[in-house]
């Protein structure tokens, strides 16, 4: 991912979040969410921020600011995973869910 926002994005929607519920989450207001994720804050966030942001969205400062851990998305949640329509039944009854890109 090549930009904080969409990192931050990226994160938020793996957990299946609104801006709101990240904003609930960290005390970070909602607008300010919004202007990162669309690049449009103005200044780098303070450490504080991103430390915020990873621990609410359970990834790490490093790949939150720079995308860091060999470019690693996170994973998806489980919550995410268990809401997704594209699981498939595999072998045995099985389910099988597709591995996050």
């Amino acid at each position: 991912m090549e930009t904080l926002g969409a990192r931050v994005r990226l994160a938020r929607d793996r957990k299946l979040w609104t801006q709101r519920d990240l904003s609930d989450a960290t005390g970070i207001m909602e607008a300010t969410i919004s202007r990162i994720e669309n690049g449009k804050y103005r200044r780098r966030p303070f450490r504080a921020t991103l430390e915020a942001l990873a621990r609410a969205l359970d990834v790490s400062v490093e790949w939150i600011a720079f995308g860091d851990e060999q470019g690693k998305a996170p994973a998806r949640s489980d919550r995410a995973r268990a809401q997704t329509p594209d699981t498939l039944a595999g072998v045995e009854g099985k389910i099988i869910l597709p591995e996050a890109a």
